[in-house]
């Protein structure tokens, strides 16, 4: 029986109102060969969070560190994990008690079927469901439409047009960090997203477990709400990254390619980025084509950005307290 010790790793500043709740969720999974790992990425709010993680102290393992941002404190737990696996857990999140369990029995699977798979190059991520600040269900996702393993490319253009790669889902194999590196400290709100672009066009598999086994909270308190400015500017950069190493693939150099990734940028009200995708679409694409599709493009994506903003917008006010 296939049975990986998984880790399972915490990452927390200021967080010592949910915290706990986090640690418990981690706690039950009905997958036993886990380890948890706190860090507290320097908390400066009196040593609170620090009190939350160490009543749990002799079922974790506890590091605490200056501030440098939540990707640093995902390196400190990859420098000192003992597991073969990486499940994070958001200081603010909850995991589903079949969460760990289910996405190694699938891994095991897999393996039954193709006994000469790379486990390595492995990647298993599930859906999620939005709670608010006292856990109650605001948003179930249903992701029917997304297959279980798709043309990679596929995956990053239906990525953009509509993200769903939920951090706290992923299982990720721990060779991956020595392959493709850590994740990268300088950014401050997106590395995330940047790290699992990476496994992408580093060529790992990607495959999703329709089940929902994580509960991602929304409140006021999230850097995608407390770093606007910094947010958007990192969001324009990582995309421009996308569409660089898009037409550094010759797979991927295809005019067809990028008018897609310049409208979806458009959706997401991204303009630098999306005018940045559409430059390399001009240059893979006959005038007439580009003209047509690249306008139709814009207007109509944009339009439909502008919708979903408001849409959000409403759902926040009432929904985000």
């Amino acid at each position: 029986m296939y049975q990986p010790l998984v880790t399972i790793v915490i990452p927390v500043y200021n967080g010592a109102n949910y915290l706990a709740e986090s640690i418990q969720s981690a706690l039950d999974q009905t997958y036993k060969n886990i380890e948890i790992v706190v860090v507290n990425d320097g908390s400066n709010d009196n040593g609170e969070t620090e009190k939350v993680a160490l009543s749990f102290i002799d079922k974790i393992r506890y590091f605490s560190k200056p501030n440098g941002g939540v990707s640093s404190a995902l390196n400190v737990c990859i420098d000192n994990m003992r597991g073969e696996w990486l499940s994070w857990l958001s200081h603010d999140d909850l995991y589903y008690p079949e969460k760990v369990e289910a996405e190694v029995n699938y891994v095991a699977k897999l393996l039954e079927k193709n006994p000469n798979l790379d486990l390595d190059r492995v990647v298993v991520r599930c859906a999620a469901e939005s709670i608010d600040k006292n856990g109650k269900t605001i948003l179930r996702y249903n992701y029917r439409d997304v297959k279980e393993k798709e043309p990679l490319i596929e995956m990053i253009l239906n990525n953009v047009y509509n993200y769903r790669l939920a951090g706290c889902s992923f299982l990720l194999p721990a060779d991956a960090f020595q392959k493709v590196g850590k994740f990268n400290e300088s950014i401050r709100t997106v590395s995330d997203a940047e790290y699992w672009y990476r496994l992408l066009f580093a060529g790992y598999d990607f495959y999703y477990l329709d089940r929902c086994l994580i509960r991602g909270r929304v409140h006021k308190r999230q850097v995608g709400k407390t770093k606007v400015t910094t947010f958007d500017k990192e969001g324009n950069e990582l995309h421009k990254w996308i569409a660089d190493r898009m037409y550094d693939n010759e797979e991927y150099r295809k005019g067809s390619y990028f008018l897609r990734l310049g409208g979806y940028l458009r959706k997401r009200l991204m303009p630098d980025a999306s005018a940045y995708a559409f430059a390399y679409a001009k240059k893979l694409t006959n005038p007439f084509t580009y003209a047509v599709v690249s306008i139709w493009y814009r207007i109509w994506f944009t339009l439909v950005g502008m919708g979903r903003n408001a849409v959000r917008s409403v759902y926040r006010r009432l929904k985000v307290k």
